[in-house]
């Protein structure tokens, strides 16, 4: 019994452990408890408002100058060493906003300390959660199985995040909280930083899962990778693997014209959701009802992967699934901005799915065709370029709003979008019109 118990997993096991693994390391690393009552926590924590957002500017430049090379690096290193440094990274940064009570002289500086840890764990875990998980499909010949991943990944995703933060922001609100226990003599004072504690445990849990994952070359054959033959990668090499990788998506343009349509749909779409408490208050609802809002729109969501997987089969081309969901974007949006009283929280539920959406069509072509070795690093470009757009968006949308009247209501300021959409979705059309007529995008040249 103890023999057969220590055989090495073949690849299919291999296959579903990381699969499991990633699953649950999605959800748990990107739901984190805090988000609906992050700029209160950092108030309570002693931050102001513009030291706030000085801190979410630095945050986000440490993404996008990391998030490429720390794509390179799990091409070159491994992608498992990447994630478990990120759980690393994860822990630290949570537990240093929890040492703010007791040293709060210095809460700005931990609370930078928190920022720019986040943002370099969030650099290294894009792009390496999902080439390890396709890696290890494609070496035991499921890679078939990824559209199914992904939606299985979608299903949990929504369910999980809307019940996380709801959790985060019921534990945040001590008031109802001890109200609620008052019947039966009990209280639990403060209850402000539990979110955070919540947190912390979700950042063990996704450590483990990083230990648990397992790169399919490191079960079977060694390959010729500096990894395997023991030699220091240096930032030349990080370097040379970046200049490869945009040489192939040059060489290749359905992989450029795949990111830009996901970045298409998802920057408007993020820029959207920023402000979506803001219209649900101007649409009628109480604060208290948003979390309610969030946990319809996961529960929607969990019928996403069906919907995109029958998309897919219509239309034929990645392209045009990105332009048929642009101009379903773009009639949300029309109806969005009438500011109908209640009824128009279904607008902007289905606006935030669209972020689903774009990401599930990325991931689902671009990981058929990039190879095992530079597979991390496109992500990772992926992900930049989902940044760098939701940046250009928010500036653009902002200055827009800024040349309203600072009494102009909230439908006021944003009805410019549909016209600011419609025009970048015509754009995408003129550029790519010739492959939208394809119904043989991906050629084996591609993968």
């Amino acid at each position: 019994m103890s023999t057969a118990s220590h055989l090495p997993l073949s690849l299919s096991q291999i296959a579903d452990r990381n699969v499991f693994c990633y699953r649950w390391l999605n959800l748990f690393y990107t739901a984190r408890p805090y988000y609906p009552i992050m700029a209160l926590l950092f108030g309570t924590l002693g931050i102001s408002n513009d030291e706030f957002l000085l801190l979410n500017a630095i945050w986000a430049i440490v993404i996008v100058l990391l998030e490429v090379p720390s794509g390179a690096m799990a091409d070159l290193l491994g992608r498992k060493l990447l994630l478990q440094f990120s759980g690393v990274l994860f822990i630290v940064e949570i537990g240093l906003l929890l040492l703010i009570p007791f040293f709060p002289a210095f809460a700005f500086w931990l609370c930078l300390g928190n920022r720019l840890l986040s943002g370099l764990s969030e650099a290294m875990t894009s792009g390496a959660d999902q080439a390890i998980t396709y890696d290890s499909l494609q070496a035991s010949g499921r890679e078939d199985e990824w559209e199914g991943v992904l939606g299985k990944n979608v299903k949990v995703r929504s369910i999980g995040f809307s019940l996380i933060l709801l959790l985060g922001g019921f534990l945040y609100d001590s008031d109802t909280i001890n109200a609620l226990l008052e019947p039966w003599g009990f209280s639990l004072g403060n209850t402000r930083m539990y979110p955070l504690i919540l947190c912390l445990i979700q950042a063990v849990i996704c450590l483990y899962l990083a230990n648990r994952m397992i790169e399919p070359e490191t079960a079977t054959t060694t390959t010729a990778g500096a990894k395997k033959s023991g030699d220091r990668v240096s930032v030349m090499d990080a370097g040379r693997q970046v200049f490869q990788v945009l040489k192939w998506l040059l060489k290749h343009p359905v992989g450029i014209r795949i990111i830009a349509g996901g970045v298409m749909l998802d920057s408007v779409a993020r820029v959207y959701t920023t402000l979506n408490s803001e219209y649900n208050q101007a649409i009628g609802f109480p604060v208290w009802s948003f979390g309610l809002i969030g946990l319809g729109t996961g529960v929607l969501g969990f019928y996403s992967p069906y919907l995109m997987k029958q998309l897919g089969l219509w239309v034929k081309n990645p392209l045009r699934e990105f332009v048929v969901l642009g101009l379903l974007q773009l009639l949300i949006l029309v109806f969005l901005i009438q500011g109908i009283p209640y009824w128009g929280a279904i607008f902007g539920v289905l606006m935030i799915m669209n972020l689903g959406w774009a990401d599930f069509i990325m991931s689902k072509y671009l990981n058929v065709i990039l190879s095992k070795e530079m597979r991390a690093t496109a992500l990772s470009v992926k992900g930049l370029a989902i940044n760098l757009g939701y940046a250009v968006m928010g500036w653009v949308v902002a200055s827009l709003i800024a040349q309203k009247e600072s009494s102009a209501g909230f439908m006021e300021k944003i009805e410019s979008l549909p016209y600011l959409f419609g025009g970048i979705i015509l754009f995408y059309c003129l550029v790519t019109y010739q492959k939208l007529l394809s119904t043989n995008l991906i050629t084996k040249k591609d993968q």
